[in-house]
């Protein structure tokens, strides 16, 4: 099983599905010749589908991915980046064998994926930005807090996601493992070795056939996890708060979107766009202007642009953008919500914590 990227030549604001067989263009990267084709708008070269890792099967599918495969004919890239999901990416026994946060660190081997091929295709390793909307905006967050993932990007935009939100990070990956397990019939979820080997073995379809989508704690039940730090490779291996507090991270440029109404289930993608009225088709527009700014200049809204003047956050000062009906500086974000969940966060907050260090395994010998 191999995990997939795509290239875009250029930085655009939306990019068409559709691309012309006929025209097509060859890039040498260190994997071997690929295939690109230009996108109908006639405006940028597209590669798809190129493996940038390698997953582990069968009893390793719980590991870090494996170098990327070989090859030496342009491989015809025509399917998006992916990465290991819920159970199969986000469980954390703690073990050499299942240490957490595969889907994590599929993510970061994308990032070193890019590192050393983006030059190929014009880019720049020194200029990467990554983005991620509601689990993407969490993960793209918690990249930025991982030692891992350090230095393999430069600006990020998360977009209704971060590393502080309820579903973003497991409290007990380990009582969680243990509770699923016994959902699935077995009984020995207190042999850490026994529990392992359980989920080793079991089928794929078994293994993904809960979505946990019916959860009514605002979780996913498997998602990212604070690893013990006994194995090498780790991603994460203290809480997102804590990182935070202590400040222990690399700084990079950030823009934080969110809704005014998240969580309610409303999906505004599906509209076409001959049913928006031109006011929502502006508002497009100048979102989309923001991100280019952004990714263009580390700033949403540069010198010289039309746009209002957007200052930076800074201590004691939380500027932020409204972008409604018009476009409004505010000083401070919604200040009785913000009281509001910080007096429940102050009382009720679980910090997150890793799986217990595993026991020597006991062999007997009869």
């Amino acid at each position: 099983m191999r995990l997939w990227t795509s290239v875009f030549l250029l930085c655009v604001s939306s990019v068409s599905s559709e691309f012309d067989k006929e025209e097509w263009k060859d890039v040498k990267i260190k994997q071997g010749p690929v295939r690109g084709y230009r996108d109908s708008s006639g405006e940028l070269w597209t590669f798809r589908s190129i493996p940038y890792a390698s997953v582990p099967t069968d009893k390793n599918k719980f590991k870090a991915p494996l170098p990327p495969p070989t090859w030496t004919e342009p491989l015809d890239a025509d399917v998006n980046f992916n990465y290991r999901l819920g159970i199969h990416g986000f469980l954390c026994l703690g073990t050499a064998e299942v240490p957490g946060n595969a889907g994590m660190k599929d993510q970061v081997a994308l990032l070193r994926w890019v590192q050393e091929n983006i030059k190929n295709f014009g880019g720049n390793p020194n200029d990467v930005t990554i983005s991620g909307y509601s689990a993407g905006g969490s993960s793209v967050d918690l990249l930025m807090l991982s030692k891992a993932a350090e230095g393999l990007f430069h600006k990020v935009i998360p977009e209704s996601g971060a590393s502080l939100l309820a579903f973003t990070v497991q409290s007990d990956p380990l009582s969680i493992a243990k509770t699923h397990a016994k959902k699935l019939n077995f009984t020995e979820v207190d042999n850490i070795y026994a529990l392992e080997e359980f989920y080793k073995t079991l089928s794929y379809d078994i293994l993904t056939a809960d979505g946990f989508l019916q959860n009514t704690d605002s979780t996913f039940s498997f998602s990212p996890c604070v690893e013990n730090d006994y194995w090498d490779g780790a991603f994460l291996t203290q809480s997102p708060l804590t990182i935070l507090k202590t400040g222990d991270y690399k700084k990079v440029p950030v823009l934080f979107g969110f809704a005014n109404m998240e969580g309610d289930g409303k999906n505004l993608t599906d509209f076409t766009e001959d049913l928006l009225s031109e006011e929502y088709k502006n508002m497009k527009k100048i979102v989309r202007a923001i991100w280019h700014n952004f990714i263009i200049t580390g700033k949403p809204v540069p010198e010289g642009s039309p746009l209002p003047a957007w200052p930076a956050v800074s201590v004691g000062n939380s500027p932020y953008m409204s972008l409604g009906q018009k476009l409004e500086l505010g000083n401070a974000i919604e200040p009785k919500r913000f009281n509001f969940w910080q007096k429940i966060y102050q009382k009720y907050y679980r910090e997150p914590i890793s799986p217990p260090y595993p026991q020597p395994e006991i062999h007997t010998e009869l």
